[in-house]
């Protein structure tokens, strides 16, 4: 009974996995940037979507990952015309616009 209690207790109050999938999501992130910004250079337009970085004769890369906790990273274009764009994690709760997105810069 006192080891269910104790690994309860650990499930729920312990921060390591959530800091570890912050880490990862933030670095996934700034890689994420990265690759729109080659595109950028290379096709002088932002993608519409992260899924044109996976496209093309010289894709940049095979594949776009979930994030740590098996969401899409949100990619939102912010003036097509200057190149500036935003990628980010929902984060933890998976939901836009809160306290727990995640950018690589934080």
């Amino acid at each position: 009974m006192y080891l269910v209690v104790a690994l309860w207790w650990m499930m729920i109050f312990n921060p390591g996995p959530c800091r570890s999938n912050v880490r990862v999501a933030q670095m996934e992130v700034g890689q994420l940037e990265q690759m729109v910004e080659t595109y950028y250079m290379t096709e002088n337009e932002v993608p519409d979507d992260l899924d044109q970085l996976t496209e093309g004769n010289q894709p940049i890369t095979e594949v776009i990952p979930d994030d740590p906790w098996g969401n899409a990273y949100i990619y939102e274009i912010e003036d097509a015309d200057e190149g500036t764009f935003v990628v980010y994690s929902a984060g933890r709760d998976g939901q836009p616009g809160t306290e727990e997105d995640v950018y690589a810069r934080e």
